[in-house]
């Protein structure tokens, strides 16, 4: 696939018609979405993509990793479109990220949302999601991942 130059102001997108907006999952950026594009625009969807702060063709800030800024991050990228009657498509973590943005501004541009492999309600097992990961395992992760950040 041919891909344009990503700018914060003007995300890759493809086709015409309705708006798809796409969140990747953590760890990835949007190429995650190269085998999905074609057919989509080509069935008359406008397909846009963006990469979630500190992924991919996206700046690195030293801030901002919460939810409430990703929110923004996927508000800024929205409102510059001027998108209405979205469909928002979310992979894993990605899928937190839209469920933020429906929490912060509501769904008044959005029509519908696809969640791809969710993890909900939570991966950590607690008294209201008992059939969670062991927070042990989680830490754990988190830790190795945390010591082994380039």
């Amino acid at each position: 696939m041919n891909r344009k130059q990503f700018r914060p102001d003007k995300p890759p997108e493809w086709g015409s018609g309705p708006p798809v907006v796409f969140a990747h999952a953590w760890g990835l950026r949007s190429d995650e979405w190269d085998y999905q594009i074609p057919a989509l625009a080509d069935a008359g969807l406008r397909c846009v993509l963006y990469e979630r702060r500190g992924h991919g063709r996206s700046d690195r800030p030293a801030a901002g990793y919460d939810f409430d800024a990703l929110a923004d991050d996927l508000a800024a990228v929205i409102n510059h479109l001027d998108l209405q009657d979205i469909t928002l498509v979310g992979h894993s973590l990605g899928r937190r990220e839209l469920v933020r943005y429906l929490t912060r501004y509501g769904d008044t541009r959005v029509t519908r949302m696809v969640f791809v492999a969710p993890t909900t309600p939570q991966l950590r097992r607690s008294a209201d999601n008992p059939d969670g990961w062991d927070p042990a395992l989680l830490d754990a992760n988190y830790a190795a991942v945390a010591a082994n950040v380039p």
